[in-house]
């Protein structure tokens, strides 16, 4: 799970102790999966998004121990988003090479705004991710209104249907997803939080 105790700005600084694992295992575990996503949107299969998150991530380790990153001038996500780029379109390139034409929902000419916001609406998708996980490892909901919230929510069931699988009433189940939401919403504010440190 990713320590939402522990801010960039921190993870940065951890970094600059040579082997330091905790701290990049943090970094990995935070942006790995915005990258790999944000490969996906490109076009990329499994194996290629894997790959550009996991050259983009040495790139960036290479970066911050030739001290070639600097904060001041601008976000880590962007630095991070710019090689994903550069290594997408590496792997665009290895695929048209072999004959392959990749389709995705973000183009490799598309404007910086629209890979941006790509960023974000994968990071919005891991924070989502995040919060749901560890409102089921924190052990602080009833079992049922876990199983209320997850099939009305996430599976989009109707509540009466969900009422008459988990022998609620339909107010018990709207109460269920009430209460996740609410302890969901505050999670979400809580990993929100590290990253805005990117800024």
């Amino acid at each position: 799970m990713i320590d939402a105790t522990v801010t960039t700005s921190a993870l940065l600084a951890a970094l600059a102790t040579p082997g330091n694992q905790q701290a990049w295992a943090e970094i990995d575990q935070r942006y790995r999966p915005i990258l790999i996503s944000v490969a996906r949107k490109a076009g990329l299969g499994d194996a290629d998004a894997d790959v550009v998150a996991q050259d983009a991530l040495a790139d960036l380790f290479a970066s911050l121990q030739a001290k070639r990153y600097d904060r001041s001038r601008g976000r880590l996500r962007q630095w991070l988003l710019g090689i994903c780029r550069l290594k997408i379109a590496d792997a665009r390139r290895r695929e048209a090479s072999r004959g392959h034409t990749l389709c995705g929902s973000i183009a490799e000419s598309a404007s910086n705004d629209e890979w941006t916001q790509a960023w974000e609406v994968e990071q919005r998708q891991v924070i989502l991710a995040e919060a749901i996980d560890r409102l089921r490892a924190s052990g602080k909901m009833q079992p049922h209104t876990l199983a209320a919230f997850e099939m009305t929510a996430l599976r989009n069931i109707p509540a009466s249907e969900v009422a008459a699988q988990l022998g609620l009433t339909a107010q018990e189940v709207y109460l269920a997803k009430s209460r996740c939401l609410e302890r969901i919403r505050t999670i979400i504010e809580e990993l929100n939080r590290v990253y805005a440190d990117d800024e």
